[in-house]
């Protein structure tokens, strides 16, 4: 297999074999290709006729023995072909074994190779994708790859930018094919373009239709006329690495200065660079033993100079004059201080992007502003975001055409009525924990347990349904008087005349002046709230919680009758169904109808996500995973960012024990498992500092001996999921004391019980604090602070 040879000898025997083949092919008009031992066919008649086929030609020859797979969707090499209704549509595909490695950004090869392999593989995309949106897929996999082997964002952009320009929307943000249209125009292009291996091939056949049978052996000996005259000619090798980008430059100039005015300059001297085949030596920058740089020798490890003379004696003192400023060179090229410019140019770097950013602001007059969930930033010109809001204003269900809906979310952190709400939120919530505890969902965690206790009655089966709906703008759409109506007939409910000493009547006047007193200032207007609460304010999610107690009250009931589960996360509800759809979905339509201000968007599925977790039944047997939303971008905290390193290690272990929360199988968790990785080595972190924390975390279950610090069995993974699973998470520790504080609360307690405080409560005469902020260069400020 190591010799070239037996692959001309494989492809000729199998010419032969394959003509009954090509035969039946080409009488039907189906496609026939071979690439070596990778055969492609079409086929329009039955499949039994195709397998039939196969099974004879399977005995066509003792040493040939084929394995098949017939469908309307398989990959051939490295493309995916699709039978979409009589469409054919191809992608990019990739082995479920291929790792996403390339040559890693830190190791020392010329800029051009990193340049080039990142436009390969956009070509590569580009050729393969029949659609716009495979493309768009393939392309985000490919930043992926190369950010997961240190590419920076930055570079691998600018790599992009390069490649589709002439096609791309300029004054867009992010350097890439927006438009269908041009999308085809550059797919058609580069389609029409050869490969270096079609041209290869094509010069082959060129060669071999040029050459005639009768050709005499004196032909191969047959030279051109004008071959170099090598004698001529002044040879220097190098290595190439990073720090010698100016090497050809400098070593022309250096012989220039030394042999001027000499029949020397009469050779013509070539510098050529070839890339580091060791491995090991690319992956790592490594300076030479001072030895090595003496000025004894021209001779560099590192360099490996091979430098071969015509015309010139080696005994020369021109040459040994040379040969000393060219090692002095070369120290100083391993020995040079790195300048100081260059130590703050990353600062500089990041004030030229922001002040960039300003001024597309102000040239496009866009309005930027962070979106109340998920923390993205919502970009739009001045006047079309006063258009929505505006909307907003007259119609309160308001979605502008994006599906982005526009609301304000009220600021009220320096308000008068500030601490109103806290006071009340903080008397308030605990109790409804309490009281509601059985049907509401806290977290993820939550749900999945809450679900595994639903498996547990035996009602999982595999016609199980799973509906999930959302209420538009519950906050915004709270009535306000009926509300407060609610709150005290919640609290009347449930046994209470006083909270903490103060009376219902008391607990609503505070709620109206926290509800109804809520202004803002948009454009030069005062604008009041007539409907809902500030979704600002903490008391606003209690008071929306509440209402929602008593809307929710028929649902819970049908549902508790027949076994099934209910659950709600404020706006967001959760119902388990095993009788018809139909009858479902005339529940959904009646629920609709309850109350004019709440209104349903619902969807049932036996898959569906309910906060971040995916459900799924899967014949009975529900599976669980994480999930995340299409929207979603992989960003967090980026590494370079001035924060205490725990920070980043808590993220890491974070992700990685939701991950095994909501993971049913292992399969699932190692793919989450990677894309925490992706996300990370996204934002900057390290392969390295990503893989220890991955360590820690896995302590005491992972195979040591493992080059990967993972969970490398299913047994593991199962100890582990049980344990962390039954851990509680901090949001359910807050939520039990909550609910443990509210039962310890009785009815009759007085005022005076406000004032009470814990006996051993820390004298803060006999503490002296200082806070700082922190940064990097701050580690050692408390041991200083201390020690001072």
């Amino acid at each position: 297999m190591g010799s070239s040879f037996t692959l001309t000898l494989a492809n000729i025997f199998m010419w032969k074999w394959q003509k009954e083949f090509v035969r039946q092919q080409d009488i039907t008009g189906e496609l026939f290709g071979r690439y070596i031992d990778d055969i492609l066919m079409t086929w329009n008649k039955s499949e039994q006729q195709l397998r039939e086929l196969l099974h004879e030609a399977n005995q066509w020859h003792p040493n040939i023995k084929l394995d098949y797979k017939i469908s309307q969707n398989l990959p051939f090499l490295d493309v995916l072909l699709t039978n979409n209704d009589g469409i054919l549509q191809t992608s990019v595909y990739h082995k479920p074994t291929t790792e996403p490695y390339v040559v890693p950004f830190t190791s020392d090869h010329h800029p051009y190779i990193y340049a080039n392999m990142i436009q390969t593989a956009l070509a590569r995309a580009i050729r393969y994708s029949s659609t716009f949106e495979a493309f768009n897929q393939e392309k985000n996999q490919i930043k992926l790859m190369f950010l997961y082997n240190g590419y920076s964002s930055i570079y691998i952009d600018d790599q992009f930018h390069k490649y589709f320009l002439g096609y791309i929307n300029e004054a867009a943000f992010t350097p890439v094919i927006t438009e269908m249209t041009k999308f085809f125009i550059l797919h058609q292009k580069i389609l029409a373009q050869p490969t270096a291996r079609q041209t290869q091939v094509t010069r082959s056949m060129t060669a071999a239709a040029n050459t005639t049978n009768e050709s005499s052996e004196d032909s191969i000996a047959i030279m051109p006329d004008n071959v170099t005259n090598l004698q001529r000619r002044f040879f220097i090798h190098y290595t190439h690495e990073r720090r010698f980008r100016p090497f050809k430059r400098d070593m022309h100039q250096l012989y220039q200065n030394v042999f001027q005015n000499t029949p020397a300059m009469a050779v013509k001297m070539v510098v050529g660079n070839r890339n580091r085949r060791d491995n090991t030596q690319e992956l790592v920058h490594k300076r030479p033993k001072q030895s090595l740089l003496s000025n004894k020798c021209v001779k560099i490890k590192h360099l490996k100079v091979k430098i071969q003379f015509y015309q010139i004696p080696r005994t020369a003192s021109i040459f040994q004059e040379y040969s000393f400023q060219l090692s002095n060179y070369l120290y100083q090229s391993y020995s040079a201080p790195v300048p100081y410019k260059d130590r703050i140019l990353a600062q500089q770097q990041q004030a030229q992007i922001v002040t960039s950013i300003r001024k597309k602001i102000r040239q496009h007059h866009l309005v930027i502003r962070v979106t109340d969930k998920g923390h993205h930033f919502y970009i739009e010109s001045t006047k079309e975001f006063d258009k929505k809001a505006q909307k907003f204003f007259s119609e309160t269900n308001a979605y502008v055409e994006e599906n982005i809906p526009v609301r304000p979310i009220e600021n009220t952190i320096r308000a008068a009525t500030t601490n109103i709400p806290k006071f009340l939120d903080q008397m308030i919530r605990p109790i409804f924990d309490h009281k509601c505890h059985r049907t509401t969902i806290i977290d993820g965690a939550h749900l999945i347990k809450r679900m595994k206790r639903y498996v547990r009655t035996d009602a999982c089966k595999p016609s199980t349904l799973f509906c999930t709906f959302d209420i538009h703008n519950l906050y915004t759409m709270l009535p306000q008087d009926e509300s407060l109506n609610v709150l005290v007939e919640f609290l009347h409910v449930h046994g209470y005349r006083k909270v903490k000493g103060i009376a219902l009547d008391t607990i609503r006047k505070l709620a109206l002046i926290v509800i109804k007193e809520n202004v803002f200032v948009y454009g030069d207007k005062i604008y009041q709230q007539t409907t809902g609460g500030a979704m600002g304010s903490s008391f606003t999610l209690t008071l929306a919680n509440i209402f929602m107690w008593k809307w929710q009250k028929e649902l819970v009931r049908q549902q508790d009758i027949t076994g099934e589960l209910f659950g709600r996360y404020i706006d967001d509800i959760l119902m388990t169904w095993n009788e018809s759809e139909q009858q479902l979905r005339e529940l959904l339509l009646e629920a609709n109808q309850w109350h004019p201000n709440i209104k349903l968007d619902y969807k049932i599925s036996q898959n569906l996500p309910f906060l971040d977790v995916l459900l799924t039944n899967n014949n009975g047997i529900l599976q669980t995973s994480v999930y995340h939303k299409p929207t979603t971008e992989p960003y967090v905290l980026p590494f370079t960012s001035d924060h205490h390193p725990y920070i980043y290690a808590n993220m890491i272990q974070t992700a990685l024990a939701r991950a095994v929360r909501y993971s049913s199988t292992f399969e699932v968790f190692n793919q989450e498992k990677n894309q925490i990785k992706l996300m990370f080595l996204y934002n900057g972190y390290s392969s390295i500092y990503i893989d220890d924390q991955f360590h820690k975390h896995f302590v005491g279950y992972i195979n040591e001996a493992a080059f990967t610090p993972v969970i490398t069995e299913m047994t593991q993974f199962f100890i582990l999921y049980q344990k962390i699973l039954a851990q509680p998470t901090a949001r359910q520790t807050q939520v039990t004391r909550s609910i443990e504080a509210a039962a310890n609360t009785t009815n009759e307690s007085s005022e005076d019980s406000i004032a009470i405080m814990p006996a051993n409560v820390t004298n803060l005469q006999h503490r002296f604090f200082i806070h700082y902020t922190h940064e990097k260069r701050f580690r050692p400020l408390k041991r200083d602070m201390h020690k001072l």
